[in-house]
């Protein structure tokens, strides 16, 4: 089960999580098979973290589970733009993107763990 919160805190650092990504799978590829132990612990966190990329990338890529607006705000706070930048191409308050943002979130966690919208 995921949250908002975590969801949030996945688009935030989602530069960040693609470059974990690529650690864990050199890390993978480096075991190769000599600590099987090792190796299934990173196998278990790549995992988790593709899952929270595929799903970010899904909602973003989609209309199945965001709005329009929804879904391009998520894009361009992905792509590192901030609350204010964001407020400027849509020509409303930053209180008002936290709060699509916001939306966005819950709405991608409801998709995520099964709940309906």
């Amino acid at each position: 089960m995921l949250t908002p919160e975590q969801i949030k805190q996945a688009v935030e650092d989602f530069p960040n999580l693609l470059a974990r990504q690529e650690r864990l799978q050199n890390r993978i590829i480096n075991l190769a098979g000599r600590d099987s132990n090792q190796e299934i612990i990173y196998m278990q966190q790549l995992q988790s973290i593709e899952e929270l990329i595929d799903l970010i990338d899904y909602a973003t890529d989609s209309n199945d589970i965001l709005t329009d607006r929804e879904n391009w705000a998520v894009y361009r706070r992905v792509g590192g733009a901030t609350h204010e930048e964001i407020a400027e191409m849509l020509v409303c308050s930053r209180e008002r993107i936290r709060q699509i943002l916001s939306n966005a979130y819950v709405m991608i966690t409801n998709f995520y763990n099964g709940d309906a919208a």
